[in-house]
């Protein structure tokens, strides 16, 4: 089995969900995932809440049980926790891998089975030989509205372009501002 502890909006699910599924091709196993960190409403400075946004596609992975993420990340709330967690690692030694950065790691394809991945894995990379497969699980079957099979027949017999703005969070959480930062409006005037 392949743990993924999912994060983030739905650009961060999709690259996680890629990377988790390509490891578990690799490996020929099955795909869990892991909704602690998105289930989780603790209230916490510059925390963002997001929610589990992969639903709606047709995805390989099945939602981990309780006991199946604890296996990775055991709970530490109390001090028999703590304890129990400690005993836990020492017996089992899981391997979890915590993304350290944003270029592409070759290890992560080293992994072995049983195996958690944390991080947000923003390389195509690491999916490169089963693009064709996440692709096609990552597509959409859900039937379109009247509207917005309205709005497909307009976009396809005119010079279409799609913006997209991203200032909510960027702007009005000051970690994510101060690391990310927004972008400039000239930056969209040139794009347009």
């Amino acid at each position: 089995m392949i743990m993924l502890r999912l994060m983030g909006g739905l650009g961060n699910q999709l690259f996680q969900y890629s990377v988790g599924r390509a490891l578990a091709i690799q490996h020929n196993t099955s795909l869990k995932l892991d909704l602690d960190l998105l289930l989780d409403r603790t209230a916490r400075e510059h925390r963002v809440f997001r929610e589990f946004e992969l639903a709606d596609f047709p995805i390989q992975a099945e939602v981990a049980t309780e006991k199946e993420a604890a296996f990775f990340h055991p709970k530490r709330n109390t001090l028999i926790q703590k304890v129990g967690a400690r005993v836990h690692t020492m017996l089992h030694s899981p391997k979890v891998y915590i993304e350290s950065g944003m270029p592409y790691d070759p290890e992560v394809s080293r992994l072995p089975n049983d195996s958690c991945l944390v991080g947000n894995f923003q390389s195509e990379q690491y999916f490169s030989g089963v693009e064709a497969e996440v692709r096609k699980e990552l597509s959409l079957n859900l039937p379109l509205s009247e509207e917005v099979l309205s709005l497909k027949k307009e976009m396809e017999t005119t010079n279409s372009v799609a913006l997209h703005v991203r200032r909510w969070d960027y702007v009005s959480n000051p970690l994510f501002s101060r690391r990310l930062g927004a972008l400039p409006l000239d930056y969209y005037q040139r794009a347009l």
